[in-house]
């Protein structure tokens, strides 16, 4: 699966899902793999939906919030 700002490549659901990306580069580091966790399950109530990328020992790398209504995110990414 692939990170481009603050939408993933993966298809759109309008539930949970817990994937995984690899060889992802953010602030001139590279992460071999990541976690990704997708709760878009609020996006069936016309609510917001979020992303949590994070690596081992739940220290997250970079979060998202974007709504299916307007197509608009924001994100925040971690400051190596």
């Amino acid at each position: 699966m692939e990170i481009r700002g603050w939408k993933t490549s993966f298809l759109f659901v309008q539930g949970n899902k817990y994937l995984f990306a690899i060889n992802y580069s953010l602030n001139d580091f590279t992460y071999d793999t990541l976690g990704v966790f997708l709760n878009n399950k609020p996006l069936s109530y016309d609510e917001g939906g979020s992303t949590f990328i994070y690596i081992k020992k739940h220290v997250v790398v970079k979060t998202s919030e974007y709504s299916d209504l307007t197509d608009e995110g924001q994100i925040w990414n971690r400051v190596n």
